[in-house]
């Protein structure tokens, strides 16, 4: 999935010509956006990827503890 996420991304960089690196960046984040969130996988049983983490945390709901933001700063020291 890596190495298909890596060409994708190779065939935008090499079929447009951006303007600045805000463009980029803009171009780039929306195509994540696409790939995430509207691109079912075979592999996730035909979910998109987002679809699958959540059901994921719905059936383990501890798994996962978020740490703020805050408190991320004050561990990593």
């Amino acid at each position: 999935m890596v190495e298909r996420m890596n060409g994708r991304i190779q065939e935008i960089l090499q079929q447009t010509r951006f303007q600045s690196a805000i463009e980029l960046e803009t171009t780039l984040m929306r195509h994540l956006a696409v790939y995430h969130h509207h691109i079912p996988r075979r592999a996730l049983e035909h979910r998109t990827p987002v679809q699958a983490f959540e059901a994921w945390k719905n059936k383990t709901p501890n798994a996962i503890r978020f740490i703020p933001a805050d408190d991320q700063a004050r561990l990593d020291r």
